[in-house]
C-alpha cells in the first residue's frame, strides 16, 4: 500500500508538471460533478454526510482530503486523454469499424482487426442500473436508442476511450456493449522516466 501511495504522488506530480506546461487545470464544477456521480446508487444520491463518513472510517479522510485527492486524479484524467494522440486514432478507426460492420458481433470486429486495434476490448454490460458505478458508461448508454452506436466517449474512470451500442433498456435499468481503447501515452512516458532513472523511490 505504501509503494502504491508513492507511485500515485509521483504520477500526480508528473501530471501536475504537464497540466502546467500545457494549461490544464480542473475547475470546481468539474470537482463538484464528479465528487456527485460517486455519491450515486441504485436507491438514488446518497448524502454528503453519509458519504464522507464511509470515506472517513475507510481511509481517514476528512472531505476536504478526499476533495484534493479527487482533484490530483482527475487532472491526471485530463493530462492522459491530452496526450495520447495515439488512443484518438485508434478510436477513430474503431469508431469507423463497428458503424460498418452490420449484423457482425462487435466481438468478432475486434479480434479480425487486433493489429490494427491494439489494446482493444470488447465487453458487454448485461442489465445494470442507470446508475451504475461504471465510470457513467451506463448514463451515457441510457441517452442513446435502441441499436444506436456513440462516438468515441471518455470515462470517469479516465481509463480509455469507449464506444458504446445501446442493447436494451427500461425505466430503472439499460443493457449496453462497448469497445474499449485505452490510454497508454501517459503510463508510457512515466514508465521510461523511471528507466532513465530520471525518478526515484
Amino acid at each position: 500500500l505504501k509503494q502504491q501511495a508513492m507511485n500515485d504522488t509521483i504520477a500526480d506530480a508528473y501530471a501536475t508538471q504537464l497540466a502546467r506546461s500545457k494549461g490544464i487545470v480542473v475547475s470546481d464544477d468539474e470537482l463538484a460533478n464528479f465528487l456527485r456521480s460517486q455519491r450515486q446508487s441504485e436507491d438514488g444520491e446518497i448524502s454528503e454526510r453519509t458519504y464522507y463518513a464511509v470515506i472517513k472510517d475507510y481511509y481517514n479522510w476528512s472531505s476536504e482530503e478526499y476533495a484534493h485527492t479527487m482533484r490530483a486524479k482527475l487532472l491526471r484524467q485530463k493530462v492522459s486523454y491530452e496526450i495520447d494522440e495515439t488512443a484518438r486514432e485508434i478510436a477513430t478507426s474503431a469508431g469507423k469499424l463497428v458503424n460498418a460492420a452490420g449484423d457482425k458481433p462487435w466481438a468478432v470486429v475486434v479480434q479480425e482487426n487486433a493489429k490494427s486495434l491494439p489494446g482493444v476490448t470488447y465487453g458487454a454490460s448485461g442489465l445494470v442500473p442507470r446508475t451504475n458505478q461504471d465510470g457513467g458508461l451506463a448514463v451515457q448508454a441510457a441517452q442513446l436508442k435502441k441499436g444506436e452506436i456513440s462516438k468515441p466517449v471518455t470515462s470517469l474512470n479516465g481509463d480509455g476511450y469507449y464506444i458504446i451500442r445501446l442493447i436494451d433498456s427500461n425505466d430503472t435499468q439499460v443493457s449496453y456493449e462497448f469497445v474499449k481503447i485505452p490510454l497508454t501515452t501517459f503510463q508510457r512516458q512515466l514508465d521510461a522516466l523511471y528507466g532513465d532513472n530520471n525518478i526515484t523511490i
